[in-house]
């Protein structure tokens, strides 16, 4: 895997929005790492192509009209957003798996373009 230089802001603990939930959560995922910052740009450098290849994967899904695979895809970015302290990433793939478990496809659909956004905002934060 090519390595992607990647930073995390000094001083930065989280970007909370309005909404009270964080673009990034850094004193989350230090917690989870165990302070260990040395840690912070591998685990951002796997995290960004996981995420890139499940967004190329619910593209597909959302064409096929899998509601099926669109929910496990869906509960697969939650997890791995919490995980790395992206709230609001985890907040959109909570609502996508539920439309895609009540196989509101459509529904579904619009709310990606929210989930690539919030993606972007991310991306813009931890400074690829």
């Amino acid at each position: 895997m090519k390595s992607r230089n990647l930073s995390v802001p000094e001083g930065l603990e989280s970007t909370s929005m309005a909404d009270g939930q964080d673009i990034f959560n850094k004193s989350a995922l230090l917690d989870r790492v165990g302070g260990r910052a040395d840690l912070l740009p591998r685990l951002l450098s796997m995290f960004l192509p996981t995420v890139d290849d499940i967004l190329v994967r619910l593209d597909g899904v959302v064409a096929g009209k899998d509601s099926v695979e669109a929910r496990k895809l869906s509960h697969t970015l939650k997890g791995v957003a919490a995980n790395i302290g992206a709230e609001r990433m985890c907040a959109v793939s909570v609502k996508l798996e539920a439309f895609a478990r009540k196989e509101e496809l459509t529904k579904f659909a619009e709310e990606m373009q929210y989930l690539r956004a919030e993606y972007e905002l991310f991306k813009s934060v931890v400074q690829l």
